[in-house]
């Protein structure tokens, strides 16, 4: 799978001639499993932004492309559904450039508020209630990964909140839950959401009990 990641990025860019290609999400972090995708990030000057449909046909399976504009990044701005400060504080850590610049030294360290935090929980709050009716619909693969998504990040917050960490991938995130100031409950349905990114089987009731978690950390974040 690299030789073919060596491939589809030779082909975007002597096509595109970006100003930087970049891996990001679990792919770079290095908590990735056997079937996941390979995120790559494709960063233009704004004169040569090219569309995510035109880049998209030109990658096989498991590669997804996303463009960006040189401009945006600049201000921790894109048109991402995640909360943008928290976005580009973890590509900054985490993106490893594959072609052009280094996309680490084109990002700026990001300083991330309490009102930044607060819209991260509650987007993740979105996807905890989408895990719930995934689950009732019968999807458990896509509730499992709603859940877990939703509970370890948002567990994540409070982290950057209370100890100023940013811990960029799932062990992480649980390992220092072991240790967190937190209900025992939340800190089994941490582990248990862990085990979950792992193979586990989901348990119903932690989907709710994920509902009462994220709302305590907003909570906290409020103070």
């Amino acid at each position: 799978m690299r030789n073919q990641l060596s491939t589809v990025v030779e082909k975007l860019n002597s096509k595109f001639h970006p100003v930087s290609i970049f891996l990001y999400g679990s792919r770079a972090k290095g908590d990735y499993q056997k079937h996941s995708d390979y995120e790559i990030g494709i960063l233009f000057h704004d004169n040569e932004y090219v569309h995510r449909k035109d880049i998209q046909k030109h990658c096989p399976a498991k590669f997804n492309v996303f463009p960006f504009r040189l401009s945006e990044f600049l201000i921790f701005k894109s048109d991402i559904p995640f909360q943008e400060k928290i976005f580009f504080k973890e590509l900054r850590l985490t993106a490893q450039t594959l072609r052009g610049q280094d996309i680490r030294g084109i990002i700026r360290e990001p300083a991330i508020a309490t009102i930044n935090l607060v819209e991260e929980v509650r987007f993740l709050m979105g996807r905890a209630l989408s895990a719930i009716t995934t689950f009732r619909d019968y999807d458990e693969k896509t509730a499992k990964h709603l859940f877990y998504k939703s509970c370890l990040f948002g567990f994540r917050a409070l982290i950057i909140h209370t100890q100023n960490k940013f811990p960029i991938n799932y062990h992480s995130i649980y390992l220092l839950s072991k240790r967190a100031k937190i209900l025992p409950a939340y800190k089994k349905l941490i582990s248990d959401a862990y085990k979950v990114r792992l193979g586990f089987k989901l348990k119903e009731r932690d989907l709710y009990t994920n509902i009462s978690f994220l709302n305590y950390v907003l909570r906290r974040l409020k103070g």
